[in-house]
This record gives C-alpha cells, structure tokens and sequence, in this order.
C-alpha cells in the first residue's frame, strides 16, 4: 500500500471514529420524548408530594400552584374519587394537597409501572400506578396504590399533562 493510499485510509477511519463519536453523543444528550414524559411525571409527583418541613403553608401552597401551572396544560383536569365527578383544576388540586397536610406530617407520590399504551409526535397515553404514602404525626404510615390513566400533549417543544383519570384503590 503507497504512503497516499495509507493516509486515505487513516482519513476514512479518523472521520468514521469521529462520526460514531458525534453520534453517540446525540444520542445520550437529545432526551427521547418517552424520558421527557417520565421526567415530567416524576415533577408531578415532586410538585404534589408535601414535606416534613414546608415552612409557611401559604408559601408553599403558592408555590405548588406555579408549579402546577407550568406543568399542566391550560384546561387540564385530575379525576379521582375524592375530587368529584367534575375533575379537579389546580386550586383544587392545592386544596386537597394542603388538606393532607393538615392531617399528615409529610406525604409522597410517586409512579410505578409506568407504560405507555400510545405514543404519537404530540400526545401519549400512560398507565401508571400511582403511590401515596403519608406519615402522620405519630409516625403511623398509610399507603394507597391506584392505577391512572394520563393523557400529555406537546404544546410549543414540552410536554404538558392534559388529564388525570385515578380510579379506586388497588388495595
């Protein structure tokens, strides 16, 4: 092999190597839009779940409610037995976070066996069972598992949760 075939050759593979490497990148830095939904249920659940220590609860239900917004879609509503037949907007869904509140030291909500039964560019439908697991004040524990149906949709590049429909407890 000449000197100019060798160096082709060495090109060829440089320019190979640095194109896996380019792609490999992409692929671990661009979020797929089933993890950008799974991120968004895990700060749902993060934005409903009370902790032990939440300050002022004026301030904090404040701040549930801007975090709400900005993951909710306009119009959105969560349907579950304890919110009424009519589905609950975010007032309501602060309300009944903050009710809890009173009754428990902290509450955690979380998402487990989570599938998505359709996947398209601008919508998804999950199954999910939802957790909630609150401490009262003597440190006695109730848990309660239920599945939820949730429909998202892609408004201007992020995903948004347009309802919320949590049948009765599994257990």
């Amino acid at each position: 092999m000449t000197w100019c075939g060798e160096m082709d050759r060495r090109i060829f593979l440089g320019v190979g190597a640095l194109g896996l490497g380019v792609a490999g990148t992409a692929y671990f830095l661009i979020s797929s839009d089933e993890d950008e939904i799974r991120a968004l249920l895990t700060r749902a659940a993060r934005a409903v779940s009370l902790p032990a220590e939440r300050g002022n609860p004026a301030f904090f239900a404040l701040g549930m409610k801007g975090e709400l917004k900005e993951i909710l879609a306009p119009g959105a509503r969560v349907t579950a037995p304890e919110l009424g037949e009519r589905g609950a907007s975010v007032d309501d869904l602060v309300g009944a976070a903050m009710q809890y509140g009173e009754a428990y030291r902290s509450t955690s909500v979380g998402f487990a066996s989570v599938s998505f039964t359709r996947l398209e560019k601008q919508s998804a439908t999950i199954d999910a069972e939802v957790t909630l697991e609150a401490v009262g004040g003597a440190g006695d524990v109730r848990r309660d598992r239920r599945h939820a149906t949730i429909e998202v949709t892609k408004a201007d590049g992020d995903w948004k949760i347009a309802s919320v429909l949590v049948g009765p407890r599994l257990d």
